[in-house]
Order: C-alpha cells, then structure tokens, then sequence
C-alpha cells in the first residue's frame, strides 16, 4: 500500500554493515553522511545505537571531537536502553574528551570501560594517563601500581608511578621506583637527572653520579 511505501525505513543490518565497512576503509566523511541519513529513517533504538556509535567515531576521526561526544553520548543513552555494552561507546567518548584535554571526563569515561572490562590493559593505562593529566595522583598511583605488577619491564610506568609518589610526598618510595625505571631506561636522560637529583638531596652523592656516568655511555 501507498501507507507503506512511505512509512520509515528501518536501517538493516547489511546497511549498518556497509557504513561499517566504510569506516574501516576511512572514508569517514561517506559514513557522516549517510549516518545522518539513516538516523532519520531509523525507529529502532538498537539500530539507532549503532549507527551513532559509528557517526561519532568518524566524527572522531574527523577531529570534530565536541560533535563526537555529543553523538556518542545520545548512541550511550540508546544503547543502555537495549541493555547492550557501553564499553566501546565510553572508550571512544574517553579517547574524545582526552583530545579535548577535558580529563577529569576522560577518566571517568576509562573508568567505566575498566568496571566493565577489569582486565583490559589498554583500558587501564587509559585511566592512568587521564588521571595523571588531571592531576589525580592517587588514582594515577592506583592504575600504575596495577601496571607495573601485570608488566613489570615497563620503565616509563615505573617512572610515571614514580613520579606519582612524588606529588603525594613519598620521597622513599618514589627514588625505589625512579631506581628501577633508570635499570630499565638507562638511555633515559630524564629519569636519570630526576633520580640523581634526588639521590643528592638524600645525601648520596655517589649514587647519584652513578646514575648520570651510566646514561651517558648511551650519548
């Protein structure tokens, strides 16, 4: 019937496909416009979800990070009413509001991916990283003690988590932690230089030159 014919499409699966693969190819402009297309014809808030969910990751990937959010945000609202996962959703709306040095959000957004996936390492350096540019040094200090103990090889989580014993007055601990980031980052100047200094201002000043003398046989 006429009626019919002119109701509103559903999108179908192979056309939330297709705008998938579009992404995948990067041709991120295709997939806004006919995102934007799709949404005015979609009465499904599952296929609404995902449909945002790829509109604000090209918008990501456009660099328009405040429109991502916002999408994204509307594509969270969407899929928590179908009960379907939000990780993806909060990890690209955490990766946006680190683009827009917006942290204390990011962190928040991380978090949420880690409450629903503990052991996601990328996820959890995410957090590290978004609590340690918003100054939230014993979150920071929380998520690199975590690290470190799932890799302990990692010189620049040793020193970052150094470096958050710092800011929290853990001198101690801090010039342990800088001792085992310079083992592992001998080439490193700056762990070096920040560890002998505080090895001079704890009165050991031959530590101290060992840790310069060693990082410059690496010039």
């Amino acid at each position: 019937s006429q009626a019919r014919r002119s109701s509103p499409e559903r999108p179908t699966a192979s056309s939330v496909s297709a705008l998938r693969a579009a992404y995948v190819d990067r041709a991120y402009d295709r997939v806004v416009r006919q995102a934007r297309e799709r949404l005015q014809n979609s009465r499904s808030a599952t296929d609404t979800a995902r449909v945002k969910v790829l509109l604000g990751q090209a918008e990501q990937a456009r660099g328009n990070h405040e429109r991502a959010i916002e999408v994204l945000r509307e594509a969270r609202a969407a899929a928590y009413e179908t009960d379907r996962s939000l990780a993806r959703i909060d990890r690209a709306l955490g990766e946006s509001y680190g683009a827009l040095y917006r942290w204390s959000s990011a962190a928040s957004a991380f978090r949420r991916v880690l409450e629903a996936t503990p052991t996601d390492q990328a996820a959890r350096l995410a957090l590290a990283e978004a609590y340690r540019h918003a100054r939230q040094w014993a979150g920071a200090r929380e998520q690199y003690t975590h690290l470190v103990r799932r890799d302990s090889s990692n010189g620049t989580w040793w020193a970052r988590l150094a470096n958050c014993e710092v800011e929290l007055g853990k001198i101690g601990t801090a010039i342990s932690h800088f001792a085992r980031a310079h083992k592992l980052l001998p080439q490193s100047a700056d762990v070096a230089l920040t560890l002998s200094r505080f090895y001079r201002s704890t009165m050991q000043p031959d530590a101290a030159r060992a840790v310069v003398d060693t990082t410059l046989t690496y010039r």
